[in-house]
């Protein structure tokens, strides 16, 4: 590539900045803001999780755009038509599923460690639906090099996989979820 990582000790770059001659230099450290009162929305994941399943939107969408499960509905037809056709899987699109799957695994992740949910199984389905999704991943990478299209069904199969595991468990955590927050 073009660029190279290079680092330097943190003392040579204050002394870099003190001699420099360009003027209006402004370097900007992020810090945590420890004030900052991080809240958990049990209703927002509530909802955001049935408006996936049920692939409905409770925020305004454009017509003709898609959400949640239909949305991969949508993916695997778009997939499978560029298998069929010898086109290239657009990784882009996998590649935001597979990090959809990593945050729906960590979502489930951080109720389960904080007793919001109390069913490891739950957790076991969204770990092994990320897995599923890098193995999509890598095989639409394996599939954009040889156009074998064994490969490419395999894509959709596994998406189908994640699919029916989700309806599955989906629900479950949803039907925890509820029970936990509205009983206290």
């Amino acid at each position: 590539g073009k660029f190279q990582e290079f680092t330097i000790p943190f003392e040579s770059m204050i002394k870099a900045i003190e001699t420099v001659s360009a003027p209006n230099i402004s370097l900007k450290f992020l810090s945590f803001n420890e004030r900052f009162n991080f809240c958990l929305d049990i209703t927002k994941i509530i909802k955001q999780m049935k408006d996936y399943i049920n692939s409905s939107s409770s925020m305004p969408i454009s017509n003709g755009l898609f959400w949640g499960i239909e949305a991969i509905q949508a993916l695997k037809r778009d997939i499978e038509s560029r298998v069929l056709s010898g086109n290239n899987v657009d990784l882009r699109y996998l590649r935001g599923y597979m990090e959809h799957k990593f945050f729906m695994r960590m979502r489930v992740k951080y109720l389960f460690e904080h007793s919001y949910v109390n069913r490891g199984e739950l957790l076991e389905k969204a770990e092994k639906a990320y897995e599923l999704s890098q193995i999509a991943h890598m095989l639409a990478l394996k599939y954009n090099m040889t156009k074998n299209v064994a490969d490419g069904m395999i894509i959709i199969k596994v998406i189908n996989d994640v699919l029916t595991m989700e309806k599955e468990y989906i629900p479950s955590f949803l039907k925890q979820l509820e029970g936990r927050y509205n009983n206290g």
